[in-house]
């Protein structure tokens, strides 16, 4: 999704990144930012489905590949994966919905990622899964991952 106000001169540039009217349930309770050097691979999270976390997502600096993978075990799509290229020349943003995972690659020298989310981060109710174990194949020689990314088990493939 492009961004509802990008404007853009000879000062910089202005943009509106969330429009209340666009995402009339979708309440406000988180805002927080990543900052990552190239070949970090942040992912793949999730909250508890019980929690029914959305976010919306956006890279003001740099670019990144964005991979979001439906996760809900009653769906005909579960294990399906999307990939989305932010990007601050795009001047894009997405909104991953309730029941899905989130990781991404920084492609660029740096990024840095903003974030929205409705829900307000629950440590014990935090979940992933390793970022290779759903069929991706990430496009990085040598992947730089938490501690805590590198101990994920695999997508429980039901």
């Amino acid at each position: 999704m492009k961004y509802f106000v990008y404007e853009k001169d000879k000062r910089g540039s202005f943009t509106k990144n969330f429009l209340k009217s666009k995402f009339n349930n979708f309440l406000i309770k988180e805002v927080y930012y990543a900052k990552s050097k190239k070949g970090v691979i942040r992912g793949m999270h999730y909250q508890n489905l019980a929690l029914r976390q959305e976010k919306i997502i956006s890279c003001l600096k740099g670019k990144i590949l964005d991979v979001i993978i439906d996760i809900r075990k009653n769906s005909k799509k579960f294990g399906k994966f999307y990939i989305n290229i932010l990007d601050e020349k795009k001047n894009n943003f997405l909104h991953i919905k309730k029941g899905f995972a989130h990781g991404y690659l920084t492609l660029s020298k740096e990024s840095l990622v903003l974030y929205f989310s409705n829900t307000e981060f629950k440590r014990n109710q935090d979940y992933g899964f390793k970022f290779d174990s759903f069929g991706f194949k990430w496009p990085v020689k040598k992947a730089i991952l938490s501690k805590k990314d590198k101990n994920l088990g695999p997508l429980n493939k039901r």
